[in-house]
């Protein structure tokens, strides 16, 4: 059996199989379960899209994986900066004095 070497990403295995063993920056051991998905493209896109992937040794899958991963990143980083946005907008709140640790704690 093939050796399999992940591409180094945080929490995300670049492998083929559905389920894999991987190991978190901190050697934490867990499981991922994979998920097949059905895309539909143009025969001539996806024959490109696989010599492409195959010239830079890697697969189509692997890729797609990569681009997932900077897809759901991109959207996460415009919530950041609409919340970031927001929370500039409304500035800073002035209670007027400092609280003890008692007073801030109370129900």
């Amino acid at each position: 059996m093939d050796k399999q070497v992940p591409i180094i990403l945080p929490y995300i295995p670049i492998f083929c199989n559905s389920v894999r063993t991987i190991y978190n920056p901190v050697h934490t051991k867990f499981n991922i379960m994979l998920r097949n998905i059905t895309l539909s493209a143009d025969e001539e896109l996806i024959a490109l899209a696989r010599k492409k992937a195959g010239a830079a040794q890697s697969t189509l899958n692997a890729e797609f994986r990569h681009w997932l991963v900077a897809y759901t990143r991109a959207q996460d980083d415009a919530a950041v900066s609409r919340f970031r946005d927001v929370m500039q907008q409304l500035g800073g709140a002035d209670a007027g004095r400092s609280f003890s640790r008692d007073e801030m704690n109370e129900r």
